[in-house]
């Protein structure tokens, strides 16, 4: 059992608990309560309220409970299992799967960027578009040299 295994269990019992009636979890909790945390749409101001949510971002998410599902099924095999199944591979085939799967985007992330260093967004400087393709340089650049 590696050092962190224990805190495994109550991290899912504590995304169980967070579940809202709708089946859906809020992206934020207030600490100590528990409570969740949304902003309103107009002001951005943080409120308990999830009647006035911007579109655009996931104040509410799904799929928690099939990760929850997958993580207990995982925790449930032993450590022979996992490496036979190939649950988990080995980190350099991780690490080369990845660089792999990135090639793509690196390629495009170079393409694409101004010589002054940025990324465009419809004909502007968009800060979105700078730490998507920042991501996937840095995880590129950490997968091939861990």
């Amino acid at each position: 059992e590696s050092k962190n295994q224990g805190a495994i269990e109550p991290a899912l019992q504590w995304l169980e608990s967070s579940q809202l009636e709708n089946g859906k979890w809020a992206r934020f909790y207030e600490l100590q309560t528990n409570r969740p945390l949304y902003c309103e749409a107009e002001t951005y101001q943080v409120t308990y309220d999830d009647r006035n949510l911007p579109g655009h971002y996931g104040f509410k998410v799904d799929g928690v409970d099939r990760k929850i599902e997958s993580l207990r099924d995982r925790l449930a095999k032993s450590p022979e299992q996992l490496r036979k199944g190939r649950l988990f591979p080995t980190e350099s085939e991780a690490q080369d799967k990845l660089a792999r799967s990135l090639k793509g985007k690196v390629q495009y992330a170079f393409k694409t960027q101004h010589p002054a260093g940025f990324w465009l967004r419809n004909g502007r400087v968009d800060a979105r578009e700078f730490v998507k393709q920042m991501t996937v340089l840095s995880d590129y650049a950490r997968a091939i040299n861990p």
